[in-house]
């Protein structure tokens, strides 16, 4: 982990999910030839959760509150990750 803001259990937890979810869809992704995964979004009752992939291992974690809006937070994503992409090395 390299940063952390708001609720420790639900990044904890699900986290640690989102980087299998996103290695083993990639892996679907590529069989069907959709290419590599920019995003996963999921959303539950209690929360939206949104997922970016960085660089090999490392991937941004954005979990909201029911009522979050995704669409603001996308904004600021990418250049995080981007920012992210060039520190990780």
């Amino acid at each position: 982990m390299i940063a952390r803001a708001g609720d420790e259990s639900a990044t904890d937890v699900i986290g640690a999910y989102q980087s299998v979810w996103l290695t083993e869809l990639g892996r679907v992704a590529d069989r069907a030839g959709l290419g590599p995964i920019s995003e996963l979004a999921l959303e539950f009752v209690g929360r939206k959760v949104l997922t970016a992939p960085v660089k090999a291992g490392y991937f941004l974690l954005v979990v909201l509150s029911p009522d979050g809006r995704p669409s603001v937070v996308r904004a600021g994503m990418d250049a995080a990750r981007n920012r992210l992409a060039a520190e990780v090395s």
